[in-house]
């Protein structure tokens, strides 16, 4: 994919994102962030995983924590203007990919879109052992946040639905 240059950092020495890792871990192929992929286009970077690196901030984009599903013409015509190897790239996407979904992008993008397409793929199947079986672990991943002296409050709403 070639070098990327490193971000600044952000004034302050906050925790924000600050770019690709120059010293990539070997595990993950030389990857320094396997979720996140950028692009480049004519010296812009575009976080095509998450969106922007801060969606909290006022004027950061609003996204819903996920989007609903998208025909992948609309990620072409996003990128109608970039590179033909970009246009190629998502017309491969396309041969194995019906549509796709927006997830915000607050540090837990990857985990809910795994997620999110995992509870779809059950639905879709109407797997109803393996639906159980997920009850199952949701139930003892409550206990043992009470067990790790976590108060109920403060997770409450993820168990509710």
């Amino acid at each position: 994919m070639g070098d990327v240059p490193q971000a600044p950092h952000a004034a302050g020495g906050g925790e924000e994102w600050a770019g690709p890792d120059p010293n990539p871990s070997p595990s993950l192929g030389g990857c320094s962030d396997p979720v996140s992929v950028e692009l480049s286009m004519g010296g812009d970077y575009y976080r095509a995983c998450c969106g922007e690196p801060d969606p909290d901030i006022p004027e950061g984009p609003k996204l819903p924590c996920v989007g609903d599903k998208e025909p992948l013409s609309s990620l072409a015509a996003e990128f109608q203007s970039g590179s033909p190897i970009l246009q190629e790239k998502i017309k491969l996407l396309g041969e194995q990919y019906g549509a796709l979904r927006r997830t915000r992008g607050d540090g837990n993008c990857f985990y809910r879109s795994f997620m999110f397409s995992y509870l779809e793929h059950i639905l879709e199947t109407q797997d109803k052992a393996e639906a159980d079986r997920i009850m199952v672990k949701i139930e003892e991943c409550k206990k043992t946040l009470l067990s790790l002296g976590y108060i109920e409050f403060t997770f409450e709403d993820f168990f509710s639905a």
